[in-house]
């Protein structure tokens, strides 16, 4: 019993390891299950497993609990009895074990034992935001030549402090008003910050390759429609592309996705500048 509900212990603690790569967001299931129904998405079906094994768990506990203590009340023979005293002890341990897994990851993460990780990393990425002090948007500059201001705090939000970014930026950061061969997030809008991360964490629970890349930031000189600073372009990865359901094969052709408008932009758009125009999703985070 005790090896029984150590084993359940071990499964949750490493589904919970795991979750990141969920495959498919719903299950129709032929037998209606305890906690479960007959069709959930992935999130509510582990919930569901992982509650229906707790309740086994518990059921057989107590189950061997009445048949043990009977056995060491009423048996006159010593081995049955000491055997009846082992078991008691045993069953005692694991269901302390199966309750402190359960603590431990609620300890952690109350959500964890909900097994609902967009969310939790949605919480986590707005908690960031929240705390984070805005980026200085009135200091950009406009007139050609002017110094281009640090984006450092910027790409320290969308990074994560992660080793790869959260969210990478494909280009050093501008030092120039006009400069070529960069990329700036610096003045970047909250907003569009929040969106950016909210999305890696909705991608990457569905493309567990999923890899979100900025080539197009606040530049105004290179990207007209990127001034209001809540415009990005973003690198057509193929995690990414797959998790918006497939690239654009025109320009202008757009996805749109938890409440999010990607429009494609390829060397097919009439004021691409030639072959050497990189595909990309272009991302505007104010409708």
């Amino acid at each position: 019993m005790k090896r029984i509900l150590s084993y359940l212990a071990s499964v949750s603690i490493l589904t919970v390891t795991s979750i990141a790569s969920a495959a498919p967001s719903d299950y129709l299931i032929v037998k209606d299950l305890p906690f479960i129904g007959t069709s959930a998405d992935f999130g509510s079906y582990l919930n569901g497993l992982f509650q229906l094994g707790i309740g086994i768990a518990v059921t057989l506990a107590v189950v061997m609990l009445v048949v043990n203590g009977i056995q060491y009340m009423f048996s006159d023979i010593p081995g049955v009895k000491v055997a009846s005293k082992n078991n008691l002890g045993n069953i005692v341990w694991g269901l302390l074990l199966a309750f402190s897994a359960w603590l431990i990851l609620y300890t952690i993460n109350p959500n964890l034992v909900k097994f609902d990780l967009v969310r939790s990393l949605d919480e986590a990425a707005d908690q960031a935001i929240n705390n984070a002090p805005a980026p200085n948007a009135s200091s950009t500059p406009t007139e050609d030549g002017a110094p281009w201001p640090s984006d450092a705090m910027e790409r320290g939000i969308l990074g994560g402090g992660a080793n790869p970014p959260v969210i990478g930026i494909n280009k050093r950061n501008c030092t120039f008003v006009g400069e070529e061969n960069c990329t700036s997030v610096h003045g970047l809008s909250m907003q569009t910050i929040q969106g950016l991360l909210n999305l890696k964490a909705r991608c990457v629970a569905v493309q567990p390759n999923c890899v979100i890349t900025i080539t197009g930031g606040t530049e105004h000189w290179a990207h007209q429609t990127h001034s209001n600073n809540a415009t990005v372009d973003l690198s057509a990865t193929a995690g990414l592309s797959a998790y918006l359901g497939g690239v654009g094969n025109t320009c202008g052709v757009t996805r749109t996705k938890d409440g999010g408008r990607f429009v494609w932009e390829d060397n097919s758009c009439s004021w691409a500048g030639g072959a050497g125009f990189a595909p990309h999703w272009h991302v505007p985070y104010i409708y």
